[in-house]
């Protein structure tokens, strides 16, 4: 599964190293709101409201129609550039 969105506020961390992140999906296996759980924190603890981000790899939660969750070893996430108008 595979998601391109911008974060919607920001991330929530947990006591054990992990964060959940919320992401207002334009592209990928679902679009829509969604949740990406189990994602390191340190992965995460950096981005902010509005930033535009690519996450690959993730499963989908069973049972959950809109929650992913992260895979160690195989999950990546990266920002995306937002390109402006050629001037």
């Amino acid at each position: 599964q595979a998601l391109e969105g911008k974060v919607v506020g920001t991330p929530v961390n947990a006591r054990n190293g992990r964060s959940a992140l919320s992401l207002d999906v334009r592209r990928g296996s679902l679009t829509g709101p969604s949740v990406v759980s189990n994602i390191p924190t340190q992965l995460v603890q950096h981005l902010q409201d509005g930033q535009l981000v690519r996450i690959v790899r993730l499963r989908l939660q069973h049972g959950e129609e809109s929650v992913f969750a992260w895979r160690d070893h195989s999950s990546r996430i990266m920002q995306v550039e937002l390109v402006g108008p050629a001037t």
